[in-house]
């Protein structure tokens, strides 16, 4: 894999899309069995998160007692807003300390969208194989890696959204992943 200081031209803008299934003759990264991995969100950018909203949502509630040229529908609109921003800061003080992706022995737990308030579960034994798509910066650097879990018949149980993390830990889900994914049964090895 690239690290972050190396470029690969060959894959600069560009979107890779690899399918990933565990057969019995590939290597297994090194994730000790019992090792839980995850993918966390800077301390920082959580933190940024946190005090836009909390700025933002009164300023909404204030648009909407102060806006005295304003029609009934924009106030409305200012309420709607400012109580999405409510529930949004009210899901991110009680999920600040969560990963954004956890894989352990029991299976693989994440936030499927960005815009999901709670991070949903997928036992190992639903899953049979992993698509995992890579974009690319214009310097052929990964920068977002996205692997979508999949089912028995090809369906896609859970997409895990890994934007705002490290691409490190993003790399680190997508090994553990690989490590813990069901052998497919192959033909004979060709000599």
């Amino acid at each position: 894999m690239t690290t972050m200081g190396e470029t690969n031209p060959s894959r600069a803008g560009r979107m890779v899309v690899e399918v990933r299934a565990r057969s019995p003759f590939d290597s297994v990264p090194d994730v000790a069995p019992g090792e839980a991995v995850e993918a966390r969100m800077p301390t920082g950018t959580r933190l940024g998160l946190l005090i836009n909203g909390a700025v933002m949502a009164p300023f909404m509630f204030l648009g909407a007692w102060f806006g005295f040229g304003w029609g009934v529908w924009a106030r409305w609109m200012c309420v709607a807003g400012g109580l999405i921003l409510t529930a949004q800061e009210i899901a991110g003080v009680l999920t600040y300390n969560q990963p954004r992706a956890r894989v352990d022995d029991d299976g693989v737990t994440g936030y499927p969208s960005h815009r999901a308030l709670w991070p949903r579960f997928v036992a190992w034994s639903d899953v049979f194989g992993c698509e995992v798509t890579t974009i690319h910066d214009n310097l052929g650097r990964p920068i977002i890696i996205r692997p979508a879990l999949k089912g028995r018949h090809g369906e896609t149980l859970m997409e895990l959204y890994l934007i705002n993390t490290p691409i490190d830990e993003q790399e680190r889900i997508v090994d553990a992943i690989k490590a813990r994914l069901p052998e497919v049964e192959v033909g004979p090895r060709p000599e």
